[in-house]
């Protein structure tokens, strides 16, 4: 569902819906234990966000990080510190790393 954030405006708001729904659900099972509910989807919402293609970044930020923050107030700091993480790691540091933490930046402004 993650990476296909981009065509929400074709798939509807419906979708969304369902998406938080079941990341609420997903928070209730895991008893608020944010690591056990990060690790579902944080590996596919890091992926969306290296993603080469701009609008998947746009997308992901703009539907699905409003989202995990409204259901833990404290995602985006695990997502940036998670991103940041795995940024320092990267040998070659590419155009298409920095635009992707410049997304991130500007959502968590």
């Amino acid at each position: 569902m993650i990476s296909y954030t981009s065509e929400a405006a074709v798939i509807g708001k419906y979708v969304l819906t369902y998406f938080e729904a079941f990341l609420r659900k997903l928070w209730t099972a895991v008893e608020s234990k944010p690591e056990l509910w990060y690790a579902f989807w944080i590996k596919d919402y890091l992926a969306a966000i290296r993603s080469g293609d701009e609008s998947l970044r746009a997308s992901v930020c703009t539907f699905v990080t409003p989202i995990v923050i409204k259901i833990h107030k404290m995602s985006l700091a695990y997502i940036l510190s998670k991103f940041l993480q795995e940024h320092k790691n990267i040998e070659l540091k590419s155009v298409d790393s920095l635009a992707s933490l410049m997304t991130l930046l500007k959502v968590a402004r």
